[in-house]
């Protein structure tokens, strides 16, 4: 990268000359961080898998959206979450774990989650807006990233690698699973 020089003065930054093994030592930095990133990845998903489960990772959410409305890719045009479907006075949600006798995850929780899930493991880029919107600091894009990883690799796709690339589940085709080994 170059700097201007009347730039560079102010900021104390001196001409060099390009530094053999740059382009190593990038490979080098590239390969540690994806390292820690599918260790990262393999632990949600062991989370999400064993005794605490899908609802345990998601028991503190409070139902506010915030992931879904920060989140860059979100798609729908009539987004079922935004309409009468699921718009209940908390005091329900309380009456109705009293009615099953303890106080659990409205079912209707579960379900925002799993679509969400459903809409973002092919489309998510990993920008994290979702996990940093969350006032109960639960891990959404890891969660979706994690499993998205997965699902990418099996159907050869990375999010955001083109404009002009259909998302693989809303597009038919009658040998896909063939194409993967099914």
């Amino acid at each position: 990268m170059t700097v201007k020089d009347e730039l560079a003065g102010p900021l104390g930054l001196q001409a060099c000359e390009p530094q053999d093994g740059r382009e190593e030592a990038a490979a080098r930095l590239i390969a540690a961080r994806i390292a820690a990133r599918d260790t990262e990845f393999a632990a949600m998903r062991q989370r999400l898998e064993g005794e605490e489960g899908f609802t345990g990772v998601f028991a503190a959410c409070i139902r506010c959206h915030n992931c879904m409305t920060v989140c860059p890719i979100c798609y729908c045009k009539t987004c079922v979450f935004k309409s009468a479907v699921f718009d209940h006075e908390p005091m329900q949600f309380v009456n109705w774990a009293r009615q099953k006798g303890a106080y659990r995850m409205p079912a209707d929780t579960t379900l925002f989650h799993l679509t969400r899930l459903n809409h973002m493991a092919l489309s998510c880029v990993g920008c994290g807006m979702c996990t940093e919107a969350c006032p109960s600091e639960i891990p959404v894009g890891m969660v979706f990233r994690a499993i998205g990883q997965r699902l990418q690799a099996t159907f050869e796709y990375a999010a955001g690698r083109s404009l002009d690339e259909t998302l693989p589940l809303i597009t038919f085709k009658a040998d896909e699973w063939t194409d993967v080994g099914e």
